[in-house]
């Protein structure tokens, strides 16, 4: 997939420049038949929104590299800061992993039954069965939605010039920025949202009293709501 994305990026890259040369022909045009100075100066304007066009498309892929190397510096930082809370929490423990050991912790309560606790682990398990299905979907569909904006980039720095003509906004630009930079950048915050609730629930998951197990398990499947 990733390759593919490549492959369109760069075709639809260079259907862009001879679209913005295209571009570029109309305003020299209309700037060759312009005869009134007003509209002289509004395609100066437009000419040189068409050069910032152009230096958008250059500078394009290394914009799109920089959102995803910001976001991957605060993944990253923010790991080392869960897997030292996890080292403090479950440091008597083999399992190092919150999820693998919040299974196993069930299964084992699982096979030894004794009063409503098994009932109440097993509501546990379904809950982050589904808490895992459902974070699979949202990062599939991150994971595509993030493809499509980086193929369609270069056509968003045609868009900008043709948008400065009408109103002097460049729309479409302004949002795909905001829809890439949220889309990217959403996975440090929901990390550090993980950080905070499954830390929290792990605790309540080695608590022995009625509800405890289940109450972790909701406070996990709060993350979503928090994002």
């Amino acid at each position: 997939i990733k390759q593919n994305v490549q492959k369109w990026y760069y075709a639809i890259w260079v259907m862009s420049i001879i679209l913005n040369m295209v571009v570029l022909v109309y305003i020299g045009i209309r700037m060759a038949m312009s005869t009134v100075a007003d509209e002289k100066a509004k395609y100066k304007s437009q000419l040189i929104a068409w050069f910032q066009s152009i230096v958008l498309l250059f500078a394009m892929h290394f914009i799109i590299r920089l959102i995803f190397f910001v976001g991957k510096i605060l993944v990253d930082m923010l790991t080392v800061i869960l897997n030292g809370i996890i080292e403090n929490v479950l440091s008597g423990e083999d399992i190092k992993n919150i999820d693998l050991l919040i299974f196993d912790s069930l299964g084992q309560v699982l096979l030894k039954p004794r009063g409503w606790k098994p009932l109440e682990n097993f509501l546990c398990y379904i809950l982050l069965m589904c808490y895992q299905i459902k974070f699979l979907l949202m990062y599939l569909k991150r994971f595509f939605v993030i493809s499509f904006l980086v193929i369609i980039s270069p056509i968003v720095t045609i868009t900008y010039s043709i948008d400065k003509m009408g109103d002097n906004q460049s729309q479409a630009l302004n949002k795909w920025i905001k829809e890439f930079v949220y889309t990217v950048l959403i996975q440090p915050f929901q990390c550090l949202i993980y950080i905070v609730f499954a830390t929290t629930a792990l605790d309540l998951m080695q608590d022995k009293t009625l509800g405890a197990a289940i109450l972790g398990c909701i406070m996990l499947l709060f993350i979503h709501q928090a994002e």
